[in-house]
């Protein structure tokens, strides 16, 4: 009987260890499909996260691209308009050159009859004791003998301003100094006329 007793109490162990292990091994088990589901369920996030990822720089790379496209339109927008007051102010001078010319026009004008002149009544150029070759060789001098007056340009001088207030043209003012356009830079002297 105690044989008995000791075979019962060894197959209650056995069963005992036999249940545990059957427990355990559903439990592991279901731990282990769960830890899968897990691991799926991650790499699915990790890939529609990775895929977000790269639709977000195509579309940030098409924006710097878009924005580097506007760049270069307006930098060619500024450079006609750039050109544009440039010509305008040109025409700005030579409107103000013309306004400036027509301000030292008389008011009346002369009489038609007046300016009449009858070419008959002049003398010929010897009777002043003028020869033809004389007058042909005067016109051929192109040059001055006088000395150059000139004007240091300050801050805020204009070619108007200045042919203005030497009473000459802004045209005149470009041909004695070789400028071909408006620009002109403080410190830099002018000839402004002769002597």
């Amino acid at each position: 009987m105690k044989e008995l007793m000791s075979l019962r109490g060894m197959l209650w162990g056995v069963v005992a260890i036999a249940v545990t292990a059957l427990i355990s091994g559903c439990v592991t088990r279901e731990t282990y499909e769960s830890q899968v589901k897990r691991a799926t369920n991650l790499q699915r996030l990790l890939a529609d996260e990775e895929k977000k990822r790269n639709v977000d720089v195509r579309k940030l790379r098409r924006q710097v691209r878009d924005m580097e496209t506007q760049n270069l339109e307006l930098e060619d927008r500024t450079r006609e308009l750039l050109a544009q007051v440039i010509g305008l102010q040109d025409a700005e001078a030579r409107m103000q050159e013309e306004m400036g010319f027509l301000q030292l026009q008389p008011t009346s004008v002369p009489d038609i009859e007046e300016l009449t002149v009858d070419i008959e009544s002049i003398p010929p150029l010897e009777a002043f004791g003028i020869h033809e070759t004389a007058v042909a060789l005067e016109t051929e001098f192109f040059g001055t003998t006088d000395t150059p007056i000139y004007h240091e340009i300050q801050r805020g001088d204009t070619l108007w301003n200045i042919a203005r207030r030497y009473n000459t043209k802004v045209h005149v003012l470009k041909d004695l100094n070789g400028l071909t356009g408006n620009q002109i830079y403080g410190g830099q002297s002018l000839i402004v006329g002769y002597q």
